[in-house]
């Protein structure tokens, strides 16, 4: 049997000494009251942003600053909803940090998790590829979420190629390419990938599994194709043009 979960709600986030622990177990009203009080209980900060870190380009050093969920037009009776929903629904998340307009206004852990051990983190490069697709489509890097896959791919060759000609930027990010890549339990797909010596050749040769943009498939395959067609079009590595 699984340990009740808990809560715990970052009261002060800018002094590490300065959380405020709220551990309260086995009933359901007990643990809506820890959410209730987390909320109640975030430090307020100024609620005008700084004119000297705007929020383009505010990113903490160490830790976020904090705010009330109020002071940054979150209702706290919302998340207070939510918290019931993760115990009602016994739902498996470990944490939930929510950030608004450079403000943390909520950080909870759920048992065991309190946020101190070190936690394996998967998929979130994800995020990051996708916003950086984002930046490259600003740029006119990109000329659209509709702009074929291929195009971007041009140079190289592609197994089935006419039956590809259909998929998009767009799909790739919305995981909807409908290439043969479906990370199952088991990541079978993402194993094969890993098999080969080019991740991006091996994505563009997948077969179809059916026309594209008709059906969702979760496909780490398909990020990282994504995060190659970044590297086309320009000159750089993902990572290096995040930097």
């Amino acid at each position: 049997m699984m340990p009740a979960q808990s809560f715990l709600i970052g009261i002060d986030m800018t002094l590490s000494d300065r959380i405020a622990r709220l551990q309260l177990k086995n009933s359901p009203m007990c643990a809506l009251c820890a959410a209730l009080l987390g909320l109640l209980l975030f430090r307020p900060v100024q609620a005008a942003f700084e004119s000297s870190h705007p929020l383009t380009t505010y990113f903490p050093a160490e830790r976020w600053r904090t705010a009330t969920p109020e002071s940054q037009g979150i209702d706290s009776i919302k998340l207070i909803e939510l918290f019931h929903q993760v115990r009602e629904k016994a739902s498996p998340i470990h944490s939930l940090l929510i950030v608004r307009h450079g403000y943390a206004v909520l950080d909870a852990h759920f048992f065991p998790y309190d946020g101190i051990e070190p936690h394996d983190l998967a998929s979130v490069t994800k995020s990051v590829t996708a916003t950086l697709i984002g930046a490259a489509l600003d740029l006119g890097k990109l000329t659209g979420l509709d702009q074929p896959m291929l195009s971007v791919v041009e140079d190289r060759s592609v197994d089935g190629r006419d039956g590809k000609a259909q998929v998009t930027v767009g799909d790739l990010l919305a995981m909807r390419s409908s290439l043969a890549c479906d990370d199952g339990r088991d990541e079978a797909a993402l194993a094969h990938l890993r098999a080969s010596d080019d991740w991006i050749q091996a994505m563009l040769d997948s077969p179809m599994a059916a026309p594209a943009n008709t059906r969702f498939t979760y496909c780490s395959g398909g990020m990282h194709l994504l995060s190659g067609m970044l590297a086309h079009v320009t000159g750089m590595s993902a990572g290096a043009y995040a930097q």
